[in-house]
């Protein structure tokens, strides 16, 4: 298996590096209460209460996810470079803010995601018209929506 352009995966690979070293250092990691879990899947959510940062931004109306995917394709035969295999991700960071909770504007909302996308383009191994794969795109990082 040849894998091109193993640079594009970077800021995956730092995305998940800091991800681990945040479940690694005690006190990061922590869930409501400051006790922390046994271990991450006894946690409510992967990376905890952030000290309790979390729960205080929650509070004031404001919420922040993200998303890490990883697509590991392979041409098995056929296709305009058969025997390739693809390694690309896709990472969507969410924010969300209750506009009422944090200005007193009652209903309103707001929110805005950030992707990033890095890797190979599998398509092109297979010589297909239309992608294979919906996290296929240029590679680097965009508003989606707002």
């Amino acid at each position: 298996m040849r894998l091109r352009r193993p640079d594009a995966l970077l800021p995956s690979a730092l995305l998940v590096l800091g991800s681990s070293l945040a479940l690694a250092v005690p006190g990061l990691a922590q869930q409501e209460g400051g006790a922390p879990p046994a271990s991450w899947l006894e946690g409510d959510r992967l990376t905890g209460d952030w000290g309790g940062l979390r729960a205080t931004l929650e509070d004031e109306g404001v919420s922040l996810s993200a998303t890490l995917i990883a697509d590991l394709p392979r041409t098995q035969k056929g296709g305009r470079r058969p025997h390739q295999t693809a390694l690309r991700s896709w990472f969507d960071l969410h924010l969300e803010v209750d506009l009422d909770a944090l200005a007193g504007w009652s209903g309103a909302t707001f929110g805005a995601d950030f992707w990033n996308t890095s890797g190979d383009y599998g398509s092109g191994d297979v010589g297909a018209l239309q992608e294979v794969s919906g996290y296929e795109s240029d590679p680097g990082g965009r508003i989606a929506e707002i």
